[in-house]
């Protein structure tokens, strides 16, 4: 089973290990996590293009971004992590993700659930230095992450008050 990490660093894993050349470069990489960040709806194609490529053509980003994909599916080794349709999105089933487990956590108020998927900073060690717009994504959703990790730690830590476990609440 494929699953997606994207808290202290981006990583792909087949049964636990990683997979060699999964992504390959930080453009993939971006790509992958910017997907899991966004959840269902996904990106526009034109949108992701212009994001990872903005130096580039609209035509040539958006072959840069057709061959980005390509590669994903070839080092994945699937056809379903991006399903058909007019926005690319990744297909939680076929790769699930960290972030979008983490998310699902929130929504519900399974602040433990939350706590347990957090593994450090979104994307971490990710730097796209000529790709503004994707790094603000990015910094973007770090940032709302990162919030909503502590938001569950001081959810956690106040049930544990409540209860009068004082050693949970540290």
């Amino acid at each position: 089973m494929l699953h997606l990490t994207t808290f202290g660093g981006v990583c792909v894993r087949r049964d636990g290990v990683a997979l060699a050349g999964a992504p390959a470069g930080r453009r993939a990489q971006a790509l992958l996590a910017l997907l899991a960040a966004r959840g269902e709806p996904g990106y526009p194609r034109d949108a992701l293009a212009a994001m990872l490529w903005p130096d580039s053509a609209p035509a040539a980003a958006r072959h840069s971004l057709q061959q980005a994909v390509y590669a994903l599916r070839q080092a994945l080794g699937t056809d379903a992590v991006f399903p058909p349709g007019p926005a690319l999105r990744l297909d939680a089933a076929a790769l699930p993700s960290d972030a979008t487990c983490f998310a699902e956590a929130v929504r519900a108020g399974n602040w433990a659930r939350a706590a347990e998927r957090y593994a450090g900073p979104f994307a971490d060690g990710l730097v796209l230095d000529d790709a503004d717009e994707a790094a603000r994504r990015v910094e973007a959703h770090r940032a709302a992450f990162a919030a909503s990790h502590r938001a569950a730690l001081g959810a956690l830590a106040d049930a544990a008050a409540a209860a009068g476990d004082g050693a949970a609440r540290v």
